[in-house]
């Protein structure tokens, strides 16, 4: 390796270990929530479509306190997201620390913290293009 780069290998090993514990916290975060969420109903209020991907903000109330939420979703590419504004979805949140929390929309989400994917969300598939 040549010399003038070996001075960047700290910063590299450094930005490494970062995004490591970032992966390792956002980890723990969702397995709490498999082992001890509980199932509410939050607003889907905003989404964002990248390329391939899409984020959605919701607004969800535990203990008459409010919060918000933002899921990050390469599965959730929806065809109509506007129609999902305002709507009443599954929320997966945790008890002891309810900003821990994710919406439950897609198929894979309900599987990903073992939960059963409820008949009454089937208007997404034919609605919003959320089959999976």
């Amino acid at each position: 390796m040549k010399k003038k780069y070996r001075k960047y290998i700290p910063h590299l090993l450094f930005f490494m270990v970062l995004v490591f514990l970032a992966n390792i916290l956002t980890r723990n975060g969702e397995i709490c929530l498999k082992e001890n969420g509980q199932v509410g109903y939050g607003r889907f209020s905003a989404s964002k479509l990248f390329k391939g991907s899409t984020s959605f903000k919701f607004e969800y109330e535990v203990d008459g306190h409010f919060y918000s939420g933002t899921n990050y979703s390469v599965y959730q590419v929806f065809k109509n997201q506007e129609m999902l504004k305002g709507k009443l979805l599954p929320v997966i949140y945790d008890p002891e620390n309810p900003e821990n929390a994710k919406m439950l929309i897609s198929k894979f989400d309900f599987e990903k913290f073992d939960r059963v994917r409820p008949d009454s969300l089937k208007w997404l598939c034919s609605s919003a293009g959320i089959c999976e």
